[in-house]
């Protein structure tokens, strides 16, 4: 064999594996693309579910929230009708001994006019 057969057979063999792997690259372009949609999908269904997973969370952040600014809302009601219902049963008994004091200065004159009106 001469070297310009062996150049030739070694520029064969060579222009055979490229061939082969210009296919395989093509197969697996091919393999990529096709699988591109289903992968768009999958991402698009992953993000949505990332979406709620987050809006999920701050709606529980918000309710938890409003939660504890009623409680806040309740604890300061309250505090307030209790002071209101000291300060009203303060107040009355202020005025029933007021009234009681009162009362009693003025009963003994009407046993003074029942006496006077039977004698």
């Amino acid at each position: 064999m001469k070297l310009s057969e062996l150049t030739q057979k070694d520029h064969g063999a060579e222009l055979q594996r490229h061939n082969r792997s210009d296919s395989e690259l093509k197969q697996q372009h091919g393999i990529l693309l096709s699988t591109l949609p289903l992968e768009q999908q999958l991402h698009s269904a992953a993000t949505d579910e990332h979406k709620r997973h987050v809006n999920e969370i701050l709606f529980t952040e918000f309710h938890r929230d409003l939660e504890q600014d009623s409680n806040k809302g309740i604890e300061v009601l309250e505090s307030a009708e209790y002071e209101w219902k000291s300060a009203t049963r303060s107040g009355q008994q202020q005025t029933d001994d007021f009234f009681s004091s009162r009362i009693n200065s003025i009963l003994p004159l009407f046993s003074y006019l029942d006496k006077i009106r039977y004698w």
